[in-house]
């Protein structure tokens, strides 16, 4: 769906360059789709359909509000990645250097 190849002779999903675009490429169709950073990474990570399924049926795209009716995988995966967001935009204060 993205453009990588994979077949007998090749799988680009292993290949980081190819994967990378692919993987940039699809979180800029999923926002575009959902208008939501947060419910982008949780497509990301459970899919766009189920996503979407879960958004429209509650009626919100507010994470707090949402966050139950995803799997459990996906309740970990977001806030294991606003903390490496916020490790990272505070890296100098929390004694990282750039």
């Amino acid at each position: 769906e993205m453009g990588l190849v994979v077949n007998e002779y090749s799988d680009q999903r292993n290949d980081p360059i190819a994967s990378t675009k692919a993987a940039a490429k699809y979180l800029k169709k999923c926002h575009n789709m959902l208008g939501n950073w947060t419910m982008t990474i949780a497509s990301y990570n459970c899919g766009i359909g189920r996503t979407n399924n879960i958004m429209v049926r509650h009626k919100t795209k507010n994470w707090a509000e949402l966050k139950s009716s995803f799997p459990i995988e996906t309740q970990q995966y977001i806030p294991a990645l606003q903390a490496i967001q916020y490790v990272w935009t505070y890296r100098e204060k929390l004694g990282f250097e750039k």
